[in-house]
């Protein structure tokens, strides 16, 4: 992600679960009413169904993995 760079909210996924890992950079996660600030090395779970909005906040450029499966 770009600097000052956001996507739309993510309505969430009914069968899936999300994981994000920060690998460089620094990221707001957005989900449902609240924000988390990520930084490298950090990782965020999201259940199935959350709504979610990532934001770019920081002056470099930020990278990040994302890996979904099945919930239980």
């Amino acid at each position: 992600m770009k600097p000052g760079q956001r996507g739309n909210i993510d309505p969430g996924h009914p069968n899936s679960q999300e994981v994000f890992f920060v690998i460089q950079g620094d990221v707001l996660v957005y989900d449902e009413n609240r924000y988390y600030k990520l930084f490298s090395g950090d990782a965020i779970w999201v259940p199935e169904g959350v709504p979610r909005m990532l934001i770019k906040v920081g002056k470099d450029t930020a990278i990040l993995a994302v890996a979904g499966a099945p919930g239980a």
